[in-house]
């Protein structure tokens, strides 16, 4: 399996740009030779008004009209579905657990190989992810389909694997073992409080912050760094160590799970919960905090927050206790 991901065209080197772990993430090459192999789905997780635009050959589509593929497999709130759900929408897709999944967005997309993610965390073991995506195979002079390619229900059986997920409750008492070490990935703006997406800014108590766009050369092209360069950003991670991942609704760490996987932890966690509902329960400390603005919020992240903060009220009037007075 070819893991060499060099897409600015540059001097690198494979043996620079190879990850350790074969099989996470892989190059186009690898997808045009096993695509149509038996028993081998390519996954196509944009949205459907975009996979009707061109998609790679034999790709189905995992989104619904303009939807992205991660709002089909997440509630209201931004949390994972159930794994029955999840299990319902995947089978009626035409994936079994023992399929062979190669997953494709556009560049560098974390909405994408979230559902890898959620795969892997219903029991599926070979999923991989083609992270030039769409804009790779248009580099490429692919030609691309527009028709869509659909695959035959079947019965998707799970078998969920808590490993990977860790509740906010969880991330509480890791709080006081330090057994795990918490990492957030958002960005500089989120932990600081310059850019607040739920009622309160700021990072959870301990938390070592590992910004997500280090992992790119620079935003505008998402080319990952070679492979010597990431090892050095996680450097400080032992390989050993237990990690949690957290960002804002979960979907961004599982951008970084996959490099850390690539470079061979094996012993990672999603909060997928994260900051969309630690930073809406006010009985929860926080560092760096920052009341937010409410009108310069997004109006979904304001309305999840004001759902959060209702249903957490009971738990936050009962343990907070006003200045001065005892």
């Amino acid at each position: 399996m070819n893991n060499n991901l060099s897409s600015s065209g540059g001097n690198q080197s494979q043996a620079d740009n190879s990850f350790p772990v074969k099989g996470v993430f892989v190059d186009l090459q690898y997808v045009l030779d096993n695509k149509d192999r038996e028993n081998v789905i390519l996954i196509d997780a944009r949205p459907e008004t975009k996979y009707l635009e061109g998609h790679i050959p034999g790709a189905i589509c995992m989104g619904k009209g303009s939807k992205m593929p991660v709002l089909v497999v997440k509630d209201l709130l931004l949390h994972v579905k159930s794994a029955d759900k999840l299990a319902k929408i995947f089978g009626d897709k035409g994936i079994k657990r023992d399929s062979e999944i190669i997953t494709y967005g556009a560049k560098s997309e974390y909405y994408a190989i979230y559902i890898n993610w959620v795969l892997e965390l219903l029991g599926a073991d070979k999923v991989c992810f083609y992270n030039n995506g769409i804009n790779g195979a248009k580099r490429a002079n692919i030609k691309l389909a527009t028709e869509p390619t659909t695959l035959m229900p079947v019965v998707f059986e799970p078998q969920f694997r808590n490993k990977l997920i860790i509740t906010t409750e969880e991330v509480i008492k890791n709080e006081k073992s330090k057994e795990a070490v918490l990492i957030d990935i958002r960005p500089k703006a989120e932990v600081y409080g310059d850019d607040i997406r739920s009622l309160r800014g700021g990072k959870i108590p301990g938390a070592i912050h590992f910004d997500i766009e280090n992992n790119w050369v620079d935003m505008k092209t998402k080319d990952l760094k070679p492979v010597t360069e990431l090892k050095d950003i996680y450097s400080s991670l032992a390989p050993a160590r237990d990690i949690i991942l957290t960002c804002q609704i979960g979907i961004r760490t599982t951008y970084v799970y996959y490099i850390l996987k690539a470079l061979g932890y094996t012993r990672i966690r999603n909060h997928e919960e994260s900051w969309i509902i630690w930073g809406n329960r006010f009985d929860l400390p926080a560092e760096h905090e920052r009341p937010a603005k409410l009108g310069q919020m997004a109006i979904n992240d304001l309305l999840r927050s004001i759902f959060v903060f209702l249903k957490n009220m009971p738990r936050w009037m009962t343990s907070f206790v006003p200045k001065g007075s005892g």
